[in-house]
């Protein structure tokens, strides 16, 4: 019996971690200086500035339905 609460339970959290977890978004990023554009979820560090998103993909081709 208490082998099939414990499989139960870890079905329950299984299931409640896979219905709160979410694609990340993808925005364009670009290098004040160099200008060089990167596409990620967040910004490579302090000298990159968001210029476009969100995205779906990791090529920054697919616009998040909003």
């Amino acid at each position: 019996m208490p082998r099939t609460r414990l499989i139960l339970a870890a079905a329950a959290l299984l299931a409640a971690v896979s219905v709160s977890a979410q694609p990340s978004l993808y925005y364009k990023w670009q290098h004040k200086s160099t200008r060089v554009v990167a596409c990620e979820p967040d910004a490579p560090g302090k000298e990159w500035t968001r210029i476009a998103g969100p995205y779906s993909d990791p090529d920054c081709k697919m616009p998040e339905p909003q």
